[in-house]
């Protein structure tokens, strides 16, 4: 059967509440939105009474489900790997990706070429992961490109020395 309690209850001990789906009600007669707590097919829930939405789910593989916005004020720390989908936006002043050899790996789902930027070394890369390195920023200042230089517009301005090894064809 059903308890209903007015005021302030006291206990010690353990409470014990066994039931198909057992809950306990938080009915806020002040304010929105009311919730819901319970065990639902192994599940923990938090539901919002009001809006009829799961906000909060514990799974008993451990799985979290949050429906709504995360706010970590104090941070947020990961331990293993982070899957997105859709749109992660990041503000503030820089992202760092630390490593032995950190990635940036850019994957393109329409079986187009896919692009690394890789720190070794002392060095910086622009990669084509199917083809190799594209573009060399060394530790000493001079940049590698590995295959042509195409410069549509603008000019080429160059201050100090010209080297050129091979024809050098001029129109």
């Amino acid at each position: 059967d059903n308890v209903s309690i007015a005021g302030v209850t006291t206990m010690s001990g353990d409470l014990t509440i066994s039931n198909t789906a057992p809950s306990i009600y938080l009915t806020d007669t002040n304010h929105n939105s009311d919730f819901r707590i319970l065990n639902q097919n192994g599940t923990f829930k938090v539901y919002d009474q009001t809006n009829g939405a799961d906000r909060l789910e514990i799974f008993s593989g451990g799985t979290v489900a949050i429906d709504g916005n995360l706010d970590a004020n104090a941070g947020l720390d990961v331990t293993g790997n982070i899957t997105c989908t859709g749109t992660a936006t990041f503000s503030g002043n820089a992202i760092t990706i630390e490593g032995t050899h950190p990635d940036l790996i850019f994957t393109d789902t329409n079986n187009d070429d896919d692009f690394q930027i890789h720190c070794q070394s002392g060095t910086l890369a622009i990669k084509d992961i199917g083809a190799g390195d594209r573009l060399i920023v060394n530790s000493d200042g001079h940049v590698d490109i590995t295959a042509g230089l195409d410069i549509t517009s603008g000019g080429l301005d160059v201050t100090g020395n010209i080297t050129a090894t091979g024809n050098i064809t001029s129109t």
